[in-house]
C-alpha cells in the first residue's frame, strides 16, 4: 500500500527534501504515519484512557468533562472550541504525543477496541462532524465522506485563515480517522479544502499545510496519487465531487438525510 510513497529517499529520508513524491517533499513524521510507525509498539495494555473516554466512562483532563457532554454542549460554541486546546488530544488521539501532557497517546489495542464498538464509533462520527462545523463544512454523506459548505462558512473560513494552530489540529484529526477505520473520509475532506483553497480562493493560509502535511495522511497510494495530480492542476478534474450540485441536493431531499 505504501510503496508509492517511499519512492526516492524511503521511510528513512530527511525531514524534507530527501523523501519526495511527484515533486512534493515529504516530512518524516508523515512517512512514519503512512508506514504505521515501524519499530514502535504503542500497545501497552495498561493504558486505556482513550477507550474509556470514548465510552463515556472517563472525563478528559484538564477540562473535566465527559465526551457526551462535549458533543452535546460544545458543537456551536466556536469561541470555546477555538480557545481551549486540551480537548483535541482526547477527541482525536493518535500514536504521537501532543501539547496536552495530561492526555494519553493512542494504543493499538485501544484503536482496535474502538473500531469494534458501535457506540464509540458513533461518538467518533459526532466528534468529526463537530470539528467540520467549526471549520465551515458539513458532512453530506458519511458513507461517501462528501462535504458541503456550512451556511456560516465565510465566518468559519475567516477563522481558519487567521488561526493557524488549527492546521495542526486538522493534521491530527486526519491521522486519527485512519487509526479508527475511517480512511474513506480523508480524500473527500482534502478535495473539499483543496478546492476552496486553490479554485475558489476562499482559503489561503492552509496551502502549505495541505501540500506538506494533510495530503500525506492518506495511506492509500491511489488516493495520494490523485491528490498530488489535483494539486498540480487544481483547474483540472478533481479526485471527487467536492460540492453537492442541485441534482444531488434534490435526490438527497427525496431520500432523507444520511
Amino acid at each position: 500500500m505504501r510503496k508509492f510513497l517511499m519512492g526516492e529517499g524511503g521511510a528513512g529520508g530527511g525531514v524534507r527534501g530527501k523523501g519526495s513524491v511527484e515533486g512534493f517533499a515529504i516530512n518524516r513524521d508523515m512517512q512514519q504515519y503512512r508506514a504505521g510507525y515501524p519499530g514502535e509498539s504503542h500497545d501497552d495494555p495498561r493504558q486505556d484512557r482513550n477507550l474509556r473516554f470514548y465510552r463515556n466512562e472517563l472525563k478528559c483532563v484538564p477540562d473535566g468533562i465527559l465526551i457526551d457532554d462535549i458533543l452535546s454542549d460544545w458543537p456551536t460554541d466556536y469561541p470555546l472550541l477555538e480557545t481551549k486546546h486540551g480537548y483535541i488530544q482526547w477527541l482525536f488521539p493518535i500514536h504521537e504525543m501532543g501539547v496536552n501532557d495530561e492526555a494519553q497517546m493512542l494504543q493499538r489495542h485501544e484503536a482496535a477496541s474502538m473500531r469494534a464498538d458501535p457506540g464509540v464509533m458513533a461518538r467518533v462520527r459526532r466528534s468529526y462532524v463537530m470539528m467540520l462545523g467549526f471549520y465551515g463544512a458539513q458532512l453530506d454523506n458519511f458513507e461517501k465522506g462528501t462535504l458541503r459548505r456550512a451556511p456560516n462558512y465565510k465566518d468559519r473560513f475567516a477563522n481558519l485563515n487567521s488561526r493557524r494552530h488549527n492546521h495542526l489540529r486538522i493534521t491530527r484529526i486526519l491521522k486519527f480517522l485512519g487509526e479508527v477505520g475511517l480512511e474513506h473520509l480523508k480524500l473527500p475532506f482534502l478535495t473539499f479544502f483543496a478546492h476552496e483553497t486553490h479554485v475558489e480562493g476562499t482559503l489561503s493560509s492552509p496551502k502549505s499545510s495541505l501540500k506538506d502535511y494533510w495530503i500525506f495522511t492518506l495511506r492509500e497510494d491511489e488516493d495520494l496519487r490523485r491528490m498530488l495530480v489535483y494539486l498540480k492542476d487544481p483547474e483540472g478534474e478533481a479526485p471527487l465531487s467536492v460540492l453537492v450540485d442541485e441534482a444531488d441536493e434534490e435526490g438527497r431531499g427525496k431520500r432523507g438525510s444520511p
